[in-house]
Order: C-alpha cells, then structure tokens, then sequence
C-alpha cells in the first residue's frame, strides 16, 4: 500500500504487502482476527490458508496508531502482485483485482 500526498509529489510506503498492510501473516492463514489496528472479517475462496485466483477477503485498517497526515488530498494504491526487484514508483506486473474501499477521515 502507498500513499501519495502534497498533488502526488510525496510518496509514503505503507506496507510492504497485502497481508502487512492489514496486520496478518502469511495471506492471512491464520484465519479472521479484529484487533484496534486491523482485521480480516471475511474470507473465501482458500487454499491451504492462502488467498488463491477467485479468492474475496474483507479487511480494515485504522490510522489512529500511525495517523496519515495529509493537505490538499491523498491517493492511496494498491500494488498486487510486485515482481520481485521492481521499485516504488516503476515496472512490477499486476494482476487484475476488484476492489472497493470505504475511507473515513476528520478534520482538525
């Protein structure tokens, strides 16, 4: 997950994956878990523990401990499937992804 805040000029990496970004292990193996910070409430479509092709999970993920700062608007993504070596901002390989998102934000 990144994070590209100041019209796009500031880069932020997040996580370094999927299951990083919303504090599981390993595709979320260990099945669904609520904490303060993040959890996994639905999954389908497994594997052995691991999310495969076809596969759907539901997740959140709470700011509070780490608060994302922005002015101006943020633009949030979701790199899926990074070849190994690619960097931050250039040439991975991606596999096609449905995804829908809610974000919650407040002013101060």
């Amino acid at each position: 997950m990144r994070a590209y805040t100041g019209g796009g000029s500031a880069l932020l990496l997040l996580s370094s994956g999927t299951e990083d970004y919303f504090v599981g292990t390993f595709y979320f193996e260990s099945g669904l878990y609520k904490t303060n910070l993040a959890g996994v409430t639905r999954r389908n479509g497994t594997h052995a523990g691991a999310l495969t092709q076809g596969s759907s999970f539901s997740a959140y993920r709470v700011h509070t401990a780490d608060p994302l700062a922005f002015n101006g608007g943020v633009l949030l993504t979701w790199r899926n499937g990074d070849a190994p070596g690619c960097d931050l901002n250039g040439s991975g390989y991606a596999h096609e992804v449905l995804a829908s998102s809610v974000a919650l934000y407040y002013v101060y």
